[in-house]
């Protein structure tokens, strides 16, 4: 038989954080990595002026539902995944109710 343990307080989960990032950035320090502020790359002006909107933009991007009880979940593909490349042109899609080929034949473009 199982026991489950609560999960863990904020309190902890920001301790804990703390004393990572303290690590990480000695050790950083140590091999000569630790970024300067100009590496960092500018603010988020989106993240700062609407945070609600930077987590869905984010979500978006990683393929997970944002808003509701799914939040976080991989969203469901009702074709199956997209190409290894994230380009739909560089592969032949045939999951629709005919072929379609996209590719361009050069030698015909020169002929004409």
């Amino acid at each position: 038989m199982s026991t489950s343990t609560p999960p863990p307080s904020d309190a902890a989960v920001t301790q804990v954080l703390a004393v990572i990032r303290r690590r990480v950035r000695r050790l950083l320090a140590r091999r000569g990595l630790e970024p300067d502020a100009t590496e960092l790359g500018p603010p988020d002006g989106v993240a700062e002026g609407s945070p609600i909107l930077a987590q869905i933009l984010s979500a978006s991007v990683q393929g997970r539902v944002a808003l509701g009880q799914p939040a976080g979940t991989p969203v469901r593909r009702l074709a199956g995944a997209p190409p290894a490349s994230g380009n739909v042109a560089d592969a032949e899609v045939a999951k629709g109710p005919a072929k379609v080929d996209i590719s361009i034949d050069h030698q015909e473009e020169r002929r004409s």
